[in-house]
């Protein structure tokens, strides 16, 4: 079992509802003195482009989200601003000058050149994120709450290169602090410096080169051009023009501008030969020296190779191109990021490898022999063997040195044993979060957790050779948020950054087959130790204003430890990672958040923005040593601490197994004996495995037991994770349902396709039907999606709805449409003829800050994920044409559902306002009261008196239109197949939908509209999860059928978290799950590991089916645990079981068509469970209460949905739901006293408390069922 996650459920799972919200709170903001912000060049104070900034304002101050703008300068902690705020506004300024605006709610990205040259993504939505604050400047950072300070930066400092002057605030001494980078000659003619030692790979820029460029020279460039040579006096030495600007070498103690194209006249006319050229907002280096007190050695290169990407259209890198571009005749200095691990060099060399130790450079070899092994705590300075200052250094010389200040040293490194290229590790099993390459194996988890922003390569030892072989890359822009699955006996490499992310190009360093080799590192390592300083211990507001705002006082990328005086438990959130320590020092849980903090130990408590110590350091088992003195704590892992933490696994699955036998819960108990005995065998084999390890000197031997003693350890883990599955319940009355994307180009595809889902026991399929714009099936208004044109699907021809819907039924598996509705192209996707007939359907937005009314418009969406385009929900010709399009498939197809997506306008702000067309505007203007000749735009524009009111009535407007738009939908679909199921995903945020989508989903729901619901629980904390789906189900007040949206293989979390989080879906009360999405779960082994074994093992009929249908499913279900369990068990006979049959017999006859049938087929349940004492005794009793229970929550959904459906109750006019047993009916609230209870039979909850298995029954217990008199009926109320 993935140690990430289990052992935080490990306790969890003793507590009967979980807690652990997410807490957001404002940060404590530091008072500072009033100053202002002026824009512009002739800017001052109390203009129209100068702010006034106050108390209501903070600066430098370390937190994760912002409700008041706030000012990061140099001073700030931190080298980089990450503020959580999709739609706020970030502006960084450098030198007095904005260089980059970040504009989040309108999805625009201005950059100065240079400023974006040296972002490490290509990624634009990254640069928001993870903001370099400049040494000579600032980040200012609007959050989208203070809409006033953000409309007004949008107005005023959208331009890079607008002067930026700071009125009665000093920041941080930095020298050049005022100055643009630029160079002017003596008439005062500028020309600003687009690029700084960058890469010249643009045209119409202008590049300045010093002897910082690790090239040496303008051979960077491959373009004619002029270079203009000037030297450390400003003087211009030379003027080089076509091809011989190519190859111009910096001078010493000078620089070289460079540019081709538009701007080579306008360099000349300022650069003349001879003249004087001053230099602003460039510091330039010193010559990088070497000495030992004889002679100056001046370093030509440091690691002189080159990496050129070629991007592709969304700027993506696609190919490098590598340059080596050293000459013999120069001085060179390669240190241990170069290309390789040697120098390459011949004999004509004298090379002197140099350590450095506490930043002392010492001589430690010296050799002309070539090719010298370039160590990864130093360098190799190479001369050519005729240089005058080949032989002056000695071994155990100390050198001084200038400009080698920033050469870094490392402890790992991956090196290609083909070639000796290198590949250096910034960390292990740590966080991916700056420009770095990081190693991950196994022990980090499942996936690597990496975005899409960098590249990867896969690296598997071979058990045949015991080499270690490179088998699979990972390209820039590949995958999603969750990175790639860490293979079995396999490490990943992965960078992020320019030119990191060159570096695991296939064919740059490395190539599928290679052979490489760790380097100070382990592959697998059971003795280690390794230390971290923390932050605090038992942090207080007071000690931690960083913190202070967050639970448990951790802030973000904090380490800090909490010792049991601070309380029972850290209290903070799940964003991070935590292991408890026992009073022993041993580690006895890890996870994203522990139980408590044991008795006399403390908690390790890491932010999930720190560096991943805990999570890639600590494991069960491991020896941690809290130095309060040296605020440090160090963690010691040996093979003893693996095998501590599988007996520990197998003895909480020994009381686990006992209590689920125990309390007669129907489970897989053989089969999770049988995983407990074969585990238990696996101790006595780690232990001599480990003795081995420990005695065996051979490193290749040595490796073949490693390897066998981590295998025995995934297995040992793997065993205890299938115990923990067969304990599960599984339902047979629940939604197994999954989102499913077509893929499938043939009819075995599909077939397989379905294969997959009856073996995982999945009852319905969301399937997409129309998406971007394209249709899955023929139809005579909508173009047949263009990639499957070329589809067969055998006797279905190319229709793949069809074949798709034939296929489930043929396994009784529920097909519904998942219908994208105003959503219907992308930008760069051929269109459909939706949009290519319809051109004036398409709606645009206005951008209020844009300076003309043409630039303002625009109709490709910027902030919703992906370029998307939208249709008009106002226009009655897109209703009657989709609704056209749905009646058609509702006819034409045997579809048992229908779901709408994206059925809402795109994401809109108040100064960037969606929805616009012109029959929306003459609509609105009519609707509302407008004059014809009204300019809509500008009575919206933020700065118009009165515009708020307008705001108001055109977000009720587009309001007004998708849900009449819902309501249309549902009667027409209905209208033709009145047993449809209509459903729609939710989210949790019911004001974000409305005002910034205008979808007003509780209205629908509500309304009675809506048949299921699915509230999109997308979490990586089952707690959440069950909390979030609990609050979703609460507002809904069982109007609709609940099956919860989760998603933990599609975040990345481990195989096990599925099992978690389905257990917390039935937690939280819903009556099933809806898995985002197939990709995560057809294929996948592991994953259908988890639901075979466990609360899929089997099959399930749908909650929403006939009533029929779900009794006889229930019934047969109680009678075959009868069987099974409850008569061998002696706590029920076989007369016992006789008479519970008669009992569901006559259930079962009962009329069950209308909501009158149901409510008195629910009061004679009710009576079964008031007497269930007579048809057996102890847990049977109370497993057969819970089964009962949890039918009548099924049920009573069901005499909603009859009642809306019948016309007997309308809930947009009646709140309550009417008494389905009419005005005479007895109600619940007569006999509230009456409530039924065999303190006998019935579980006592708290003593189930002792294990996990309490989870399995929580359905009974989180359940309040009214008892009166035998008669159940609840009162429905819409939130």
């Amino acid at each position: 079992m993935n140690l990430n996650l289990k052992h935080s459920f490990k306790k969890m799972f003793l507590l009967l509802i979980f807690v652990g919200l997410i807490s957001i709170s404002i940060p404590t903001l530091a008072a500072s003195s009033t100053f202002n912000i002026n824009v512009g060049d002739d800017c001052t104070s109390g203009d129209a482009c100068s702010i006034e900034l106050s108390s209501l304002f903070d600066v430098d101050p370390d937190v994760e989200t912002l409700s008041l703008p706030a000012m990061f300068t140099s001073d700030f902690e931190k080298d980089l601003v990450n503020i959580d705020d999709a739609y706020g506004v970030t502006v960084v300024v450098e030198r007095g000058h904005i260089v980059a605006v970040y504009d989040g709610a309108n999805g625009k990205y201005n950059f100065s050149p240079e400023w974006m040259d040296e972002r490490t993504s290509l990624d634009p939505a990254e640069y928001a994120s993870n903001i370099e604050i400049p040494k000579h400047g600032f980040v200012l950072v609007i959050p989208s709450s203070a809409t006033a300070t953000r409309d007004w930066a949008l107005k005023n400092m959208r331009t890079p290169g607008t002067k930026v002057d700071l009125d009665g605030y000093t920041l941080p001494a930095n020298e050049d602090a005022n100055y643009l980078k630029q160079i002017s000659d003596e008439n005062g003619n500028k020309l600003a410096i687009d690029f700084v030692d960058g890469q010249s790979s643009k045209d119409d820029f202008v590049y300045l080169y010093t002897t910082d460029f690790n090239l040496g020279s303008t051979a960077d460039s491959k373009a004619e051009g002029v270079a203009i040579v000037i030297n450390s006096d400003g003087i211009v030495e030379s003027v080089y023009e076509g091809q011989d600007a190519i190859d111009v070498k910096v001078p010493d103690y000078g620089y070289v501008l460079y540019t081709n194209g538009t701007l080579e006249q306008s360099l000349k006319n300022i650069a003349i030969l001879g003249t004087t050229i001053a230099l602003d907002g460039v510091m330039i280096p010193e010559v990088k020296t070497v000495t030992n007190g004889n002679e100056l050695i001046k370093i030509d290169y440091i690691d002189p190779v080159k990496y050129t990407e070629t991007k592709d259209s969304r700027g993506y890198p696609t190919d490098i191109a590598v340059d080596f571009v050293a000459k013999n005749d120069n001085i060179v200095i390669y240190t241990p990021e170069y290309h390789y691990n040697s120098t390459k060099r011949d004999i004509n060399f004298v090379e002197y490898t140099v350590e450095i130790t506490n930043g002392i450079h010492t001589v430690t070899d010296k050799s002309t022999d070539g090719d010298t092994y370039i160590p990864l705590k130093g360098y190799v300075l190479s001369i050519p063997v005729d240089h005058p200052y080949a032989d002056v250094l000695n071994v155990d010389d100390v050198l001084d040195q200038v400009g080698l200040e920033n050469i870094k040293t490392f402890n790992y490194a991956v090196e290609n044993r083909e070639n000796g290229a290198r590949i250096v590790l910034d960390r292990v099993n740590g966080v991916r979060n700056a420009p770095m390459t990081v190693y991950y194996d196994t022990s980090w988890g499942e996936y690597t957790g990496t975005n899409q922003f960098g590249t990867e390569m896969v690296v598997t030892l071979n058990t045949d050779t015991y080499e270690f072989e490179v088998v699979d890359f990972r390209e820039f822009g590949e995958g999603g948020q969750k990175g790639i699955i860490i293979p079995e006996n396999s490490f990943v490499l992965s960078t992020f950054g320019h030119p990191y992310r060159d570096l695991l190009f296939e064919g740059v360093r490395f190539n599928s087959g290679d052979i490489v080799e760790l380097v100070g590192l382990e592959f697998i390592e059971l003795e280690k130790s390794v230390e971290a300083t923390y932050d605090y211990l038992n942090p207080t507001p007071e000690e931690n204003e960083v913190g202070a705002p967050f639970p448990g006082v951790r802030g973000a990328g904090q380490l800090n430890v909490y010792t049991d005086e601070w309380g029972a438990e850290t209290g903070v959130n799940e964003w991070g990672f935590e292991a408890a320590v026992d009073a022993n020092g041993k580690v006895i849980e890890v996870g994203v958040k522990v139980s408590s903090i044991p008795e006399g130990g403390f908690v390790v408590s890491e932010h999930i923005s720190g560096s991943g110590f805990v999570k890639g350091k600590i494991k069960l088992g491991s020896s941690v040593i809290l130095d309060e003195e040296n605020q440090t704590i160090t963690v010691s892992t040996t093979a003893d601490s693996y095998i501590e933490g599988v007996k520990s696994d197998v003895e909480y699955s020994e009381i686990l197994i006992q209590n689920v036998e125990n309390k007669l819960y129907d489970v897989d108990i053989d089969g999770a004996k049988q995983d407990l005995s074969e585990v238990k065998s696996y101790i006595d084999d780690l232990s001599t495995l480990a003795d081995d390890v420990k005695t065996i000197s051979d490193e290749k031997q040595r490796l073949v037991k490693l390897v066998e003693f981590k295998n025995k350890l995934t297995q040992a883990d793997a065993l205890i994770n299938s115990i923990y599955y067969k304990t599960l319940e599984s339902n047979v009355v629940e939604a197994r349902s999954i989102w499913h994307r077509p893929t499938e180009k043939s009819l075995e595809e599909i077939q397989a396709t379905f294969d997959d889902f009856e073996k995982n026991n999945m009852n319905l399929i969301f399937v997409e039907t129309m998406w971007n714009g394209y249709s899955m099936f023929p139809s005579e208004h909508v173009d047949f999606h263009k990639d499957f044109t070329d589809a067969d699907y055998g006797e279905y021809g190319k229709d793949y709805l069809a074949a798709f819907i034939a296929e489930g039924h043929k396994r009784g598996i529920e097909v519904h449409a998942w219908m994208e509705i105003f959503f219907v192209g992308y930008e760069g996707f051929k269109e459909s003829n939706i949009l290519s007939d319809h051109p004036e359907w398409i709606i645009h937005n206005y951008d209020f800050n844009a300076e003309e009314e043409e630039s303002a418009l625009y109709n490709v969406q910027r902030n919703e994920g992906g370029p998307y385009i939208f249709i008009d929900p106002a226009n009655p010709e897109v209703h009657d044409f989709l609704i056209t399009y749905y009646e058609e498939l509702v006819s034409d197809y045997d579809v048992d559902g229908f779901q709408v997506d994206y059925i809402r306008y795109p994401v809109s702000l108040r100064d960037n306002i969606t929805g616009f067309s012109d029959y929306a505007i003459d609509k609105f203007k009519e609707e509302y009261g407008y004059a014809e000749g009204d300019n809509i735009y500008e009575l919206l524009d933020p700065k118009t008196p009165g515009s708020d009111q307008v705001y108001n009535d055109w977000n009720e407007f587009k309001v007004n239109n998708v849900t009449n738009f819902v309501e249309k939908t549902k009667d027409a679909i209905k209208e033709i197949d009145s047993d449809l199921i209509l459903s729609t995903a939710i989210f949790a945020s019911t004001s974000d939908a409305k005002d910034r989508k205008a979808q007003d989903w509780p209205t629908w729901v509500n309304n009675g509209w809506i048949d299921v619901t699915a509230p999109m629980a997308y979490y990586p904390k089952a707690s959440t999860v069950e909390d979030k789906i609990k609050d979703m189900v609460t507002y809904v007040g069982g109007i609709t059928y609940n099956y919860a949206g989760i998603a933990p293989t599609y975040m990345g979390l481990s195989p096990e978290s599925n099992a978690y989080q389905i257990i917390a879906a039935r937690n939280g009360e819903a009556l099933g799950s809806a898995i985002f999405a197939s990709q995560n779960l057809l294929g996948l082994d592991q994953i259908s590991y988890v639901y075979t074994n466990g609360t899929h093992r089997k099959a399930a009929v749908l909650p929403h089916a006939e009533v029929n249908v779900v009794l006889e499913a229930m019934f047969a279900d109680i009678l075959d645990k009868a069987d099974r369990i409850y008569i061998p068990s002696e706590k029920m006979t076989e007369v016992d079981k006789t008479a519970l049959s008669t009992e569901f017999d006559v259930l079962k006859q009962m009329p069950h068509e209308t909501a009158e049938d149901v409510a008195n087929l629910i009061n004679s349940v009710n009576e079964l469970i008031n007497n269930i004492g007579d048809y057996g005794s102890g847990y049977a009793d109370n497993r057969i209460e819970d089964d009962l229970i949890y039918l009548i929550e099924v049920l009573d959904v069901k005499v909603s949905r009859l009642m809306i459906d019948s016309g007997d109750w309308d809930p947009e006019t009646e709140r309550v739901r009417p008494n389905p047993l009419g005005e005479e009916g007895t109600n619940d609230d007569d006999n509230d006293d009456e409530i039924i209870n065999d303190d006998e039979n019935t579980d006592d909850h708290l003593e189930e408390n002792d294990s996990k298995v309490l989870l399995y029954a929580s359905i009974a217990a989180a359940t309040v069922v009214v008892v009166a008199g035998g008669l159940f009926i609840r009162l429905r109320v819409r939130a």
